[in-house]
């Protein structure tokens, strides 16, 4: 359940999203400036267009935040404790999650049309994009450890600089794309379709249609 306001009665049994969440998840994910999630006084002045644009549905704000919990369920494998423990630093994650989703195409049409697909198989798709999210901290250790042995990383700072945040994710895309030469099995679409019995017709066929 979305909540609109701070305070709204949540039904028994509903897992709640407050708004200001929402829109930071948004803002990383649907909109691609994790740089600026920190500044909640801005998410529903500055931003408010961008975030909740039209074309940001209710099932697209619920993918959006099934990433952003696989994301900080993936934290557990970051390296650095005190990263491990710092927000932006997951939004930061979540939006190289994005990219690595936009850039197959599978993975591009499910975020744009994530109804059918999570109403069928969600508990797959939750599976297959969680290891894509772990598969994705590998590299982001990587580039810390390597940013600390070259002196002070201000990763304070550098999360918060829209330039660097594209060098960061430059950096952990082009480690990540580089393995899926050796291994393409790390593919969204490969981890969508061949760890599971799903197939890419059977992901967005609506519910009670037979298959061919």
């Amino acid at each position: 359940m979305y909540l609109r306001k701070r305070g709204e009665v949540v039904p028994r049994g509903t897992e709640r999203l407050e708004n200001d969440l929402a829109a930071q998840v948004l803002l990383s994910f649907e909109v691609k400036r994790p740089e600026s999630a920190h500044q909640k006084w801005r998410l529903f002045d500055d931003f408010y267009a961008e975030v909740f644009s039209r074309h940001i549905t209710g099932p697209r704000i619920y993918f959006a935040y099934r990433m952003y919990q696989l994301v900080e369920a993936a934290f557990a494998d970051v390296d650095d404790e005190l990263i491990r423990g710092y927000k932006l630093a997951k939004f930061f994650m979540l939006y190289v999650l994005r990219r690595a989703l936009e850039r197959d195409a599978l993975a591009s049409r499910l975020m744009a049309e994530p109804e059918v697909p999570l109403a069928n198989h969600e508990p797959d798709i939750m599976a297959a994009l969680g290891q894509l999210a772990r598969l994705l901290i590998r590299p982001f250790n990587y580039l810390v450890q390597k940013r600390k042995d070259a002196g002070y990383f201000d990763y304070k700072s550098d999360l918060k600089n829209k330039d660097r945040v594209a060098d960061m994710a430059n950096e952990i895309m082009s480690m990540y794309e580089s393995g899926l030469v050796l291994h393409p099995d790390g593919s969204p679409s490969a981890l969508l379709t061949q760890k599971s019995t799903i197939t890419e017709e059977d992901l967005f066929r609506p519910p009670n249609t037979p298959s061919a």
